[in-house]
């Protein structure tokens, strides 16, 4: 240690001959933020005007600095010379300076006009451009990529780089707050950094050599990574499960369902979890309804985060004779495409998590977080008892869940990954027209009846929606003011469609049948943004190959809408049967006619800038090498609203199968490829969230919002900085 002059004091100073500048020294605080957000200093004297001109000519000499007598921040025009703040703060940061700390240097030397908060936030702008010299090295050595990447958008309504309050967190979390004291996690002065870089590139390269299982985190797809998944395994056991037909329209079939949620069992136990297999709610009104599994896979670490995740083991009705090439309940491979029932939706990527804890297990890596995992025997009937379940088990079973998962739908073409943040509601309806106790002859009885009960029923099926005229399919729908709620799309909305990698001729070519419109944006509209209605069949009317002449007594048409946000089923129900009952009354029929929806949800939307979504993007990347697409999607998933709303934590959709798979569809199937990158997926993601959620508090016990650049003008606010996550700690 050496002896060096500071202003007018002799004070005790560091290797590079500067003494160290935290927000708390043995000396009173140097100031505090008033009521209106600007920074007092306590203490003319100790401005560290004399400090940082010493750092910017330490650093100078070692290359780093532009000049050795720089201010930082010059009072020129109103302007911040943002290029020597950048390289001043990088020095900063790399001797252990906290970014609030830095920032109030920064901030104090500002115009009087730009001495607010907002202003100091505006200078995030140093942060980016710091980006390019030390402060990139240095955040790169210390700070998670989403704390370097989060943007804001400012009081000038520009969008901004990294803002202190992510970066106070990541910091502390990476031990640069102990207590009231700003402590580097490493030993580094100004004047070392050219030697501090060098090292900290030794130390990556070192790193790249190290065993892999000590990094602390998983790449399934690492050229060193020893880890072999065993597609051929899987794909046997998707076979295995595809042979189960569990069809929960079928009263039939639901013995299967219960068998499948057996066979699911038995693995996560064999994987270490603990299950339950619960009765559903709605079991003493209808004892057939298959139960629910609960999962837990526990976690060394009691810190960490727990994780829902949902999938469903039951299909939709398949049978070779409806136009299937192969038999839809035996798995068959066909050049790389896994073809059956369940295959896409919902088995192959439910059952995945199971896959890739396994893949974890045998690399000698466990579960960086808590897994919970539900699976339902019902979601294609409705999710029939799932609400209730969640309002059960909401401070039971799901209190700990922090985070939730779900991968049930597909991407929007076949080569683009996608994180999905909307889906449109459902409400599904039966109109029954009846006529009598039994079917009739139509030769002996044939125009002796005032009307036929099919006859009425096609009337009413008719009446939903206009013949295609030019217009998109929701401009035609026939029902008076089912439109009232769907607010008109905004130029800035149709841009963010237009951005959508998607193939109109290749979506086209899925469909194998003519589209509404050869516009992209119009046509992905169409599909997500907009409400439809789509008429399903007709119950009791002659179906079979053949002729039968019979007039059917009763018959049900199966038809249903598509919901988008602002709409519900509640208000859709009471304007279907207004107008159902409208049009049969005007046929002045004699016969029964009953209009009830069977079931509804509503539609859902999500954050895309949550930490769950942040996740699920990186991890996206690190298995498929490209950002994911941002889309909405046409089907519905109840689930998402029911558990973002029952629990309040966040639901994400991350897909894993292409748009050609054909849910619901003859002919459904899952490329082998996209099963063996979806269990890396899935397992990747678990990682990425983790190394998300340690910088944040627990969503399960904490509802609290990142704090925004308004909220941190608030006296107090920088409590944050001495280690504090949120406000329910302060």
């Amino acid at each position: 240690m050496t002896e060096a002059v500071v202003g007018e004091e002799e004070t005790t100073v560091n290797e590079a001959g500067l003494e160290p500048f935290n927000l708390r020294s043995e000396r009173e605080n140097d100031g505090f933020f008033d009521a209106n957000g600007n920074f007092v200093w306590r203490r003319e004297k100790e401005e560290p005007d004399a400090w940082l001109a010493q750092l910017d000519e330490a650093a100078t000499e070692k290359g780093i600095g532009e000049s050795s007598k720089r201010r930082i921040v010059e009072e020129k025009d109103e302007e911040v010379d943002v290029e020597g703040a950048a390289r001043t703060l990088g020095s900063l940061l790399v001797n252990g300076e906290t970014v609030a700390g830095a920032l109030r240097r920064l901030g104090k030397d500002l115009p009087a006009s730009r001495t607010d908060f907002d202003t100091l936030a505006s200078l995030a702008d140093i942060l980016v451009r710091a980006g390019k010299d030390v402060y990139d090295q240095t955040a790169e050595a210390f700070l998670p990529p989403d704390t370097r990447t989060w943007e804001y958008k400012g009081a000038d309504g520009q969008i901004h780089g990294p803002f202190a309050t992510k970066h106070i967190l990541a910091w502390r979390s990476a031990g640069f707050f102990v207590g009231d004291m700003a402590v580097p996690m490493r030993e580094c002065a100004a004047a070392e950094t050219d030697d501090f870089l060098a090292d900290l590139e030794e130390e990556e390269e070192e790193e790249e050599e190290r065993d892999w299982r000590s990094s602390g985190t998983i790449d399934f797809f690492a050229p060193k990574q020893p880890l072999l998944l065993e597609s051929d395994t899987y794909v046997e056991r998707l076979r295995e499960a595809v042979g189960v037909p569990g069809v929960a329209a079928l009263l039939s079939h639901r013995p299967h369902i219960r068998s499948m949620l057996e066979y699911a069992q038995r693995w996560c136990e064999d994987l270490g979890a603990t299950t339950r297999m619960v009765e559903n709610p709605l079991a003493p009104e209808d004892p057939s309804l298959p139960p629910l599994l609960c999962a837990t896979f526990e976690c060394s670490n009691p810190e960490a985060v727990t994780v829902l995740a949902y999938g469903h083991l039951d299909v939709q009705p398949a049978d070779k004779k409806d136009g299937w090439d192969t038999e839809p309940f035996e798995l068959t491979e066909i050049d790389g495409k896994l073809y059956g029932r369940g295959a896409s939706d919902d088995k192959g990527p439910a059952l995945s998590w199971l896959w890739g804890i396994e893949a974890l297990r045998d690399a000698g890596l466990e579960l960086p977080v808590r897994l919970q995992i539900l699976y339902e025997g019902c979601e294609e009937y409705g999710s029939l008892g799932l609400p209730e379940f969640i309002q059960r088990e909401k401070n039971d079973w799901l209190r700990r869940v922090d985070y939730v998962v779900v991968s049930d739908n597909t991407w929007v073409g076949t080569s683009t990954p996608c994180l999905t943040y909307g889906l449109r509601g459902m409400a599904y309806f039966q109109v029954e027209c009846k006529a009598g106790a039994a079917d009739l002859h139509s030769g002996t009885h044939g125009g002796s009846l005032r009307s036929e009960p099919l006859v009425d029923l096609l009337h009413i099926m008719g009446s939903l929606v206009a013949p295609p005229d030019g217009r998109l399919l929701h401009e035609r729908i026939l029902i008076p003011g089912i439109l009232d709620d769907v607010a008109p799309a905004t130029a800035a909305e149709r841009a963010k469609y237009e951005s959508i990698d998607f193939d109109v001729n290749e979506y086209e070519r899925v469909v194998g049948a003519s589209l509404a419109t050869s516009d992209k944006t119009d046509l992905l509209m169409a599909r997500w943004r907009f409400p439809t209605l789509s008429v399903h069949g007709i119950e009791g009317a002659f179906s079979e190959p053949g002729a039968k002449t019979v007039i059917p007594a009763c018959v049900r048409g199966k038809f249903s809408m598509r919901l988008v946000p602002s709409m519900t089923p509640e208000r859709t129900e009471k304007k279907v049967r207004a107008h159902v009952e409208a049009e049969f009354a005007k046929l002045r029929s004699k016969n029964e006619m009953l209009c009830e929806m069977l079931h509804g949800g509503p539609a859902w939307v999500s954050d895309t800038d949550h930490p769950n979504y942040r996740a699920g993007a990186e991890a996206t990347r690190r298995v498929f090498g490209r950002a994911p697409d941002l889309t909405r999607e046409g089907g519905s998933i109840p689930l998402a609203t029911w558990l973002e709303q029952g629990i309040g934590v966040s639901v994400l959709l991350l897909p894993t199968g292409a748009a050609d798979d054909g849910h619901h569809a003859q002919n459904e199937k899952y490329n082998r490829s996209n099963y063996v990158n979806g269990i890396k997926l899935l397992a990747t993601y678990l990682f990425e969230l983790n190394k998300i959620a340690t910088l944040l508090p627990k969503p399960s016990q904490c509802k609290c919002t990142t704090d925004s650049p308004v909220d941190l003008l608030v006296p107090g606010a920088f409590a944050f900085s001495r280690g504090f996550k949120c406000k329910c700690e302060l």
